[in-house]
């Protein structure tokens, strides 16, 4: 299926085909993209941010121009919960930097909401993990992932993204804690 993922799940279960598997009637089934795994991170395409490693969890991305985010592949995906995993911190040098929204997008329809993490801004320190979880409607299914960040944190801006998920049930929540200091960081 090359950089597609070909992805139906029906809303009376998970059936379906994700790649060569069939998801039969399963309602556990999910698809994830940890963002620390070459693999799953391959089938991202950064835009105005660059990934810089993992520690833990955690796949860091430095901002690089005014409008960082990450094309995913296409998908299809109807019902189930969309899940955005992340950090409720970003790490920047600028002494006054705006909160952001980091928010996985990909319904066609232009009221659809998908799930949005806000992420607060710190020199140093350490970020708590946090999910952006929204159950999605069978009538406005996923086509592409993408994940936007808005406003723009400043260039050099260091943003901390764990995973993108998508399930037939409420995955639960996972995660633990990074502190950094001056560009370095480290699991608590």
């Amino acid at each position: 299926m090359g950089r597609g993922l070909g992805l139906l799940l029906i809303l009376a279960g998970c059936e379906g085909i994700v790649g060569d598997r069939d998801l039969g009637a399963d309602p556990n089934a999910l698809v994830a993209f940890d963002l620390t795994s070459d693999g799953d991170r391959g089938q991202f395409i950064p835009t105005d941010m660059a990934y810089s490693g993992s520690v833990g969890p955690y796949a860091m991305f430095v901002v690089t121009g005014p409008s960082p985010g990450l094309e995913g592949p296409q998908v299809r995906f109807a019902g189930g919960f969309a899940v955005l995993r992340g950090a409720d911190t970003y790490f920047t040098a600028e002494m006054h930097a705006p909160a952001v929204n980091v928010s996985l997008a990909g319904v066609t329809t232009a009221d659809a909401q998908m799930p949005t993490m806000q992420q607060v801004a710190m020199r140093s320190g350490c970020a708590n993990a946090l999910d952006g979880v929204k159950q999605l409607s069978s009538e406005a299914p996923l086509e592409r992932l993408s994940v936007a960040v808005s406003p723009a944190p400043p260039v050099g801006s260091l943003l901390l993204l764990r995973s993108v998920v998508l399930s037939g049930q409420q995955p639960a929540g996972d995660g633990a804690s990074v502190c950094c200091n001056n560009g370095a960081c480290a699991l608590q």
